[in-house]
């Protein structure tokens, strides 16, 4: 059977990892872990762009000028690689995808993660790259 997810890896996100168990004691609880840790950062340093406090201590964010900072995002380097978002608002590298084989083994031995066999920023076979 094959299988498509996340295939993330290199220091940045190996640091991540480390720094995750130091405070929370395991391993990110879902698959997409590194791409909401992403998606977050994006949305985040949206907010700080667009926000205005207001004399009393309300803050507005206005929609329009939100999407516009999110979708003006190019060149965000992070955990799942270099993000650019897209006028609708989709901000994939495809760097952090790939395809894995699932075989006896897995499923009646319980070894995992599964092979990686394919990832669409190489466009190779694993064994070929």
């Amino acid at each position: 059977m094959l299988l498509s997810g996340p295939a993330v890896a290199g220091d940045v996100y190996h640091a991540f990892l480390a720094a995750w168990v130091e405070k929370f004691g395991s391993s990110p609880p879902g698959s997409y872990h590194a791409h909401a840790f992403d998606a977050t950062n994006i949305l985040l340093d949206a907010i700080e762009a667009v926000a205005d406090e207001k004399p009393n201590g309300d803050v507005l964010i206005g929609r329009t000028r939100l999407l516009d900072a999110i979708t003006a995002t190019v060149g965000f380097d992070d955990i799942t690689g270099s993000l650019q978002c897209s006028p609708t608002g989709d901000c994939a590298t495809g760097e952090a995808i790939g395809v894995f084989e699932i075989g006896e083994d897995e499923v009646n031995e319980g070894h995992w993660p599964p092979k990686l066999i394919w990832t669409p920023a190489t466009g190779l076979l694993a064994e070929n790259m």
